[in-house]
């Protein structure tokens, strides 16, 4: 196959995508509990603790706020801090490398609240 044929594959997989996965429209900062909420085109709301994604532990409140969506909301790029990620990998629970998501898992203190204790907790 040739470059071209690769280039109109690649293209027509990328109009997929910004057709049908869900974007990002809106991200709104809960400061209390530095919370992140993220507003989707699809009607969603997706909460996540902002010290449970790699690279945002130590933020401020304008680090967490001052953000790029790019592909029309298909990623997320938190521009004072260089830290991007895609709204897919957020929606699957994916919040960071293979390691960090292992430390999570294993209720490892991230620097940050460890939401994985929390949710071990018996429910009466």
């Amino acid at each position: 196959m040739n470059r071209d044929k690769h280039f109109i594959i690649a293209e027509k997989f990328g109009n997929r995508d910004l057709a049908e996965l869900p974007k990002i429209k809106n991200l709104v900062l809960e400061k209390r509990n530095r919370r992140m909420k993220f507003d989707l085109s699809n009607g969603v709301t997706l909460i996540v603790p902002a010290d449970s994604i790699q690279g945002l532990q130590k933020a401020s409140d304008v680090d967490l706020t001052n953000i790029e969506l790019w592909d029309e909301g298909l990623m997320i790029y938190w521009k004072r801090l260089d830290v991007a990620f895609q709204t897919s990998s957020l929606l699957l629970g994916v919040f960071g490398t293979k390691q960090w998501m292992k430390r999570m898992q294993a209720g490892k203190n991230l620097t940050g609240p460890n939401i994985i204790k929390k949710q071990n907790k018996k429910v009466a």
